[in-house]
């Protein structure tokens, strides 16, 4: 079961309290954790910690939270951790070139869309797939098989599948790794955080709870087969670190 802490500012007394609930059939498991306005942050961070350990002691490991939370360090201590969204990003990696590129204002027609990775996986060659398909010029950057996927992809749908090369420059470059390569727009798919310049997800005709950070979230429903990557549309709202 996956947990999701609170931080609430109006629950009294001072030690968490743990309840179940459902969100989209998925079931969580709660730890509402009170801290007043002027708590030191010593106590706030213990406070936090007493309430990682209600949830590891009923097996929980891996947490959602709000997305500005502060006290991760205070989790770690008994082995929680964020939920991982690489793996719905990379699902979706094509869905999000296509969101990308119509900010950018570029048709599909005339955009040049790379793909990067270390080596080519099930999920990477999934996405290649959907990218010629979906662009005019699909660009394959992968160090280990990635000229046999491209010659492979080149037989299949009957298009030109080009080289990654130094001087080509993308419209999107899609990063499954941390490998090197630039473009207008360079998304990296992989890591506990996903780098999306400020994309979001969000699933038509729901509305998303208070205190949940989105991705997280619906990574850990796309985990619980509860949605599926394609499912999800993309918007960008303000890059971390922007000013409006």
């Amino acid at each position: 079961m996956v947990g999701h802490v609170v931080l609430s500012a109006d629950l009294p007394g001072r030690r968490p309290r743990l309840g179940e609930e459902r969100l989209a059939g998925v079931q969580f498991l709660r730890a509402e954790v009170p801290l007043p306005p002027k708590l030191r942050p010593a106590r706030a961070a213990r406070r936090v910690a007493a309430a990682g350990r209600l949830l590891a002691e009923r097996g929980v490991r891996r947490v959602v939270t709000a997305a500005d939370f502060p006290y991760w360090s205070a989790l770690a201590g008994w082995g929680l951790g964020p939920v991982w969204a690489a793996h719905l990003c990379r699902a979706c990696a094509v869905s999000l070139a296509l969101a990308v590129l119509e900010g950018l204002g570029v048709s599909p027609d005339g955009a040049t869309v790379a793909l990067r990775g270390e080596r080519v996986t099930p999920e990477l060659e999934r996405a290649a797939g959907q990218l010629c398909r979906a662009v005019r010029r699909p660009v394959i950057g992968v160090e280990r098989g990635g000229e046999a996927l491209a010659e492979e992809l080149r037989q299949r749908y009957g298009i030109p599948v080009l080289a990654d090369l130094p001087r080509r420059a993308p419209h999107v470059a899609l990063h499954f790794d941390p490998v090197p390569g630039g473009g207008e727009a360079v998304l990296d798919l992989w890591g506990p955080r996903p780098r999306l310049l400020g994309y979001e997800p969000a699933l038509p005709g729901w509305t998303l709870p208070p205190h949940w950070d989105p991705l997280p979230l619906l990574a850990a429903l796309a985990e619980e087969g509860a949605l599926r990557g394609e499912d999800l549309r993309w918007t960008r709202g303000e890059e971390p670190g922007e000013s409006t």
